[in-house]
């Protein structure tokens, strides 16, 4: 591709059925490694009907090659459920080095989007409660009062 030129992108809302994400990620030859959890999770939440649309694109470089989304695309075929995702087509292949560069939102930036007066503590509070019942409970199972 002539790298003076603006490439014709376009965007589609599409909806994506199992069998289309099944094709999509056919064209998936350079992501990096899948990571199951995320995948999990973002299939738990569609089929429970919590999926949100939210912006976020599935891209595709000008030769066909998935440039981002195949951790939703593998969500899409393990729900087994259609999901309404917006598609990027004809993206500069070399732009997949601008992909997820940015910082992750934490629980504490969450809390403070959603108005929380005291985000920072209410995060750093949950994350040692999570810590005493997942893994001080493993370590140290005396520790733990768990009604069974």
């Amino acid at each position: 591709m002539n790298k003076t030129a603006t490439p014709k992108i376009i965007v589609k809302l599409v909806e994506v059925t199992p069998d289309m994400a099944c094709e999509m990620l056919e064209k998936n030859t350079m992501n990096r490694n899948i990571d199951q959890k995320r995948v999990d999770q973002y299939a738990q939440d569609m089929r429970c009907g919590r999926w949100q649309m939210n912006g976020t694109t599935i891209v595709f470089a000008d030769d066909g090659t998935l440039l981002d989304g195949q951790h939703r695309l593998w969500a899409v075929v393990e729900a087994k459920v259609s999901v309404q995702l917006l598609i990027v087509y004809n993206a500069d292949k070399d732009s997949i080095v601008t992909f997820d560069i940015g910082k992750t939102r934490t629980a504490s930036n969450i809390m403070q989007i959603e108005r929380s007066a005291h985000s920072v503590t209410a995060a750093t509070l949950t994350k040692l409660l999570w810590l005493h019942d997942f893994v001080d409970c493993n370590l140290s199972p005396k520790t733990c009062q768990r009604d069974v």
